[in-house]
């Protein structure tokens, strides 16, 4: 299993910000991997970057994640993804 990320991790790691995390969850397009007894999320590091390759390669630039382009939030994150199968919803 892969490392655990924080809301803020992941919006890092995804190139938004953390209140566009939040609402990613509250729509479902984004779903953490677990909730801590105190309600805070955690993403799996290996979810986040398959979700970021996704975006990457999403030929559909009107996309969005929460109000905000995921493909131009996407590419300022600059790391390359595994091949892994994300823990997300991505409407077509």
């Amino acid at each position: 299993m892969g490392q655990f990320l924080t809301s803020g991790e992941a919006a890092r790691l995804l190139g938004i910000s953390k209140p566009t995390v939040a609402r990613a969850v509250q729509r479902g397009l984004l779903r953490p991997a677990l909730v801590t007894p105190g309600h805070h999320r955690r993403f799996l590091e290996t979810d986040l970057l398959a979700l970021r390759a996704q975006l990457l390669t999403s030929e559909d630039e009107g996309l969005e994640l929460a109000g905000q382009p995921v493909a131009h939030a996407a590419r300022h994150a600059a790391v390359a993804a595994p091949e892994a199968e994300p823990a997300v919803t991505v409407p077509e």
